[in-house]
């Protein structure tokens, strides 16, 4: 598993270098320019979502939390999700917008009279 991450993290870098992205240093100038080829192919976003993983700013998290939002594909959202992953094990806490909440999701825990029970020994 480890090796086919480490053939994708380099496919990703590789694809930034042909567009002429500098991917030796990633800092927070480049968050810019990686937004704007957005759009563009499926394998860019993914190497562009990977990429704004690596960059340590408040900026590169907002980018992914559009991009998250934004994304129709699911492996898109995927690498999205998991760059915020990574920025927040860095410190980089960015809030999300939740959506409403579905009467699934919601928690609703109503113990008190109405629970009746009868036991029996047969």
């Amino acid at each position: 598993m480890a090796k086919k991450k480490q053939q994708e993290e380099t496919r990703y870098l590789d694809r930034l270098r042909a567009i002429g992205i500098s991917v030796d240093e990633p800092s927070p100038a480049l968050v810019s320019s990686l937004v704007a080829h957005l759009g563009q192919e499926k394998e860019t976003d993914l190497a562009v979502a990977f990429l704004l993983g690596r960059i340590p700013d408040a900026a590169a998290a907002e980018a992914l939390v559009s991009v998250e939002a934004n994304a129709q594909a699911k492996e898109l959202k995927r690498e999205a999700r998991r760059a915020l992953y990574k920025l927040a094990k860095k410190g980089i806490g960015v809030s999300r917008p939740e959506g409403e909440k579905t009467p699934a999701q919601e928690t609703v825990i109503r113990l008190g009279p109405e629970i009746e029970g009868y036991l029996s020994g047969i």
